[in-house]
């Protein structure tokens, strides 16, 4: 998720193909504000709205959302040149960052709070976030390694890939907490059977 962040401008500059290299620079770092700008925005609707469509709702929506984006990324990058690939890569991370903003980004953090007994709510918390940040670290680590060996587009087609297993767990194994106390989801993952 965080790969745009960290390297938007190493991304989009050379798509931007300027004699001097330092416009280019400059162009990434705009593309790459307009995108972390829209993800900021995206999260705070998709907080609004959480207890409304429920977490399932938006975690299916987002996922799918994801895939899709991250795959027409990978398609712009293989089909299209010059400002063309561009846009195709500008739409891409938008789209992405709205999906992820609309899913992960807003439901991530709610649902880790709501699934655990309050007993171990505080531990199961700082593992979470714990993996949660050494994921993004790894992935942050091997992002460059990982473009020069296979290039952009299979790396966002492998992403799209991911986004799809990810939006099968949450049809067939995340419950649905919306509109629900404490004690209601705790009683609930007390009766589920594994099967």
């Amino acid at each position: 998720m965080n790969i745009p962040f960290y390297y938007g401008p190493y991304i989009f500059a050379p798509f931007f193909g300027s004699s001097d290299g330092l416009s280019a620079i400059r162009a990434g770092i705009i593309a790459t504000l307009i995108i972390s700008a829209t993800q900021t925005a995206i999260v705070l609707v998709a907080l609004k709205y959480i207890d409304k469509i429920g977490r399932k709702g938006l975690g299916k929506l987002g996922y799918l959302g994801m895939a899709i984006f991250l795959a027409f990324g990978g398609v712009s990058v293989m089909l299209f040149s010059g400002i063309g690939k561009v846009i195709g890569l500008i739409i891409s991370f938008i789209g992405f960052m709205i999906f992820f903003g609309l899913g992960v980004g807003g439901i991530g953090w709610t649902i880790q709070g709501e699934y655990f007994p309050t007993n171990i709510r505080g531990t199961m918390a700082s593992l979470l976030a714990f993996i949660n940040w050494t994921s993004n670290f790894v992935l942050i680590e091997v992002f460059p390694a990982w473009k020069a060996a296979i290039g952009l587009a299979p790396v966002m087609f492998s992403f799209a890939g991911l986004s799809i297993i990810a939006e099968i767990l949450f049809l067939f194994i995340l419950p649905e907490t919306k509109g629900m106390s404490v004690e209601e989801i705790a009683e609930m993952f007390e009766n589920m059977k594994v099967k």
